[in-house]
C-alpha cells in the first residue's frame, strides 16, 4: 500500500498544496512553523481520523479563508493490489466528513484502512510518563485495527462519564448508580480482554526491537489491573513482578530495585524473598481472562471500592485506570532508565506498532515521524535510520538535513517548504 498524493485545500496554513510521492522515504524539510508537522497531522488524520494535536474541528480551517471555501484534505493511495482509491476530510461551519472514494463515511467506518503510526515528541514521554499514555497507546491501536475495539472504547468512556456525573452528587440515586456500575462492569471486561492480547503482542515486539536497539538490554511490561491483584507480563514469564501500590504511587516499587512479594492490601510482605524470582500467585500462570471472569471481578472490585469512589467523586475501578509499568533489565523505567534508555524504548514502542499494524491487517503501513531526529542521539537516529526500508513508506519532518546520512538523502524524495520538491536519488 502507498499514498501517491496528498492535497491541501485550506488546512492549517496552507491556501493549496499538492503533493505528489515518488519514494518510500520522504524528508519534509524547512524552517519552523513553515507547516511541516501540518502534512504529518494531514496523514494521520486520514489514515487514523484523529491528530495527536487533539484540535478543535474550526482550528484545522486556515484562519483567511471565507466560509464559502471550506477546508478539505484528500490522500490518494494504492491498494496492494495496485486498484486506486482516496481517502478525504471536508470541514466547514466546524462540522467535518470523511469521505472514501466519494461516499460519505464515518471515522470508525475508515479505522485501519490506511494503516500507520505516528512518533512525534510527545511520544518520548512513553517510558517515564504517566500509565495513561501507555493505556492510550494501546487503545489507540486497537481503535485502529478494529471496529469492535473501538465501539467498545468509546462506549465504554460514555458509560465511565454517565457514572462520574452521579458520583459527583452529595446524594446520587443507588439504583441508578448501581445501573451504571453495571454497565461499566461489562464494557470494562471486554475492553480489558481485547486490551490484553493487544498488550501482549505490542509489547514482545517491542522488547525484541529495543533489544536491537540497545545491543541487549532487556525490556519488558508488566500489567497491574485495578480488578485483580495479578501482574499479567509481557513477554510473558519474562521478569519477575513488581509491587503494585497504586496507579501513579511514587512508592508502588522499593527504590533499590529488588523484587518482593505483597501482601493482600498490595504491600510488601516483609522478610520474604520469591523463589526463582517469580512471587507466588501474582503473575500471570493462574489468571483466567475470559470477559464473563473479568466482569465478576469487575463488579466485586467496584462494590469493594464503593466507599474510595464515593470520597474521590470518580471511578476508581476499571481498565481507565490500569497502571502498566515498563522495565530494562529488570529495573522500572520511569525511575531507574536513563534519558537515552527512555527515548529508545518510546522508539521501540512505535516500531513494534508498524510490526503489530503488519501482522494485523496484512498490509504494510506507513510510518509518520514530525521532529523526533533532533530528539534522539546520533546513537538512536543511526538504529532509527537503519530499521527504515523500502517496505515502510516514511514520512519525516526535520530542520536539518544533517542528521541523515548521504544514502538516505540519495534514496529519499526532499520536500523543502516553502514546497518544491527533489525526485529522489
Amino acid at each position: 500500500m502507498r499514498v501517491q498524493q496528498l492535497n491541501l485545500v485550506n488546512f492549517r496554513n496552507h491556501q493549496q498544496l499538492d503533493l505528489s510521492f515518488t519514494s518510500p522515504l520522504v524528508i519534509i524539510v524547512g524552517d519552523n512553523a513553515v507547516g511541516k508537522t501540518n502534512l504529518i497531522e494531514a496523514l494521520q488524520l486520514l489514515s487514523m481520523q484523529e491528530s495527536f494535536r487533539r484540535p478543535g474541528w474550526r482550528e484545522l480551517v486556515r484562519w483567511q479563508s471565507v466560509p464559502s471555501d471550506p477546508c478539505r484534505i484528500t490522500m490518494h493511495y494504492n491498494l496492494p493490489t495496485g486498484v486506486p482509491a482516496h481517502i478525504a476530510l471536508r470541514i466547514a461551519d466546524g462540522k467535518r466528513a470523511f469521505f472514501h472514494n466519494d461516499k460519505k463515511r464515518g471515522g470508525v467506518e475508515l479505522a485501519g484502512m490506511v494503516p500507520a503510526a505516528l512518533f512525534s515528541p510527545d511520544d518520548l514521554e512513553l517510558a517515564k510518563g504517566q500509565p495513561a499514555l501507555r493505556r492510550d497507546l494501546i487503545d489507540g491501536l486497537g481503535a485502529r485495527l478494529s471496529r469492535t475495539f473501538a465501539s467498545i472504547r468509546r462506549d465504554y468512556r460514555r458509560s465511565l462519564q454517565q457514572k462520574n456525573l452521579l458520583l459527583r452528587l452529595d446524594a446520587p440515586d443507588l439504583r441508578v448508580l448501581e445501573s451504571w456500575n453495571q454497565r461499566v462492569a461489562a464494557l470494562g471486561a471486554s475492553l480489558f480482554v481485547h486490551r490484553l492480547g493487544l498488550y501482549r503482542q505490542l509489547f514482545s515486539n517491542a522488547a525484541t526491537i529495543y533489544g536491537h536497539l540497545s545491543g541487549g538490554e532487556q525490556l519488558a511490561a508488566h500489567y497491574w489491573p485495578t480488578h485483580s491483584s495479578a501482574c499479567l507480563v509481557a513477554p510473558h514469564g519474562s521478569e519477575p513482578c513488581l509491587p503494585h501500590n497504586g496507579e501513579d504511587s511514587e512508592s508502588r516499587m522499593p527504590h533499590n530495585g529488588e523484587i518482593r512479594t505483597l501482601q493482600e492490601d498490595g504491600r510488601p510482605t516483609a522478610n520474604e524473598s520469591p523463589e526463582n524470582g517469580t512471587p507466588p500467585d501474582r503473575c500471570e500462570a493462574r489468571e483466567h481472562n475470559t470477559i464473563a471472569a473479568v466482569q465478576t471481578q469487575l463488579e466485586a472490585a467496584i462494590a469493594d471500592n464503593w466507599q474510595r469512589e464515593k470520597a474521590a467523586h470518580r471511578a476508581l475501578i476499571g481498565p481507565h485506570k490500569d497502571r502498566i509499568d515498563l522495565l530494562i533489565n529488570g529495573r522500572d523505567a520511569r525511575h531507574f532508565g536513563s534519558q537515552g534508555q527512555q527515548r529508545g524504548v518510546a522508539l521501540a514502542l512505535k516500531m513494534a506498532e508498524i510490526v503489530v499494524l503488519k501482522e494485523v491487517t496484512g498490509a504494510q503501513p506507513m510510518l509518520l515521524l514530525d521532529d523526533v531526529m533532533s530528539e534522539l542521539d546520533a546513537g538512536r537516529r543511526e538504529q532509527l535510520l537503519k530499521l527504515l526500508n523500502n517496505d515502510t513508506q516514511t514520512f519525516i519532518t526535520t530542520t536539518n538535513l544533517n542528521y541523515f546520512d548521504q544514502q538516505t538523502l540519495q534514496r529519499a524524495q526532499l520536500l523543502r517548504l516553502p514546497y518544491e520538491a527533489e525526485q529522489a536519488g
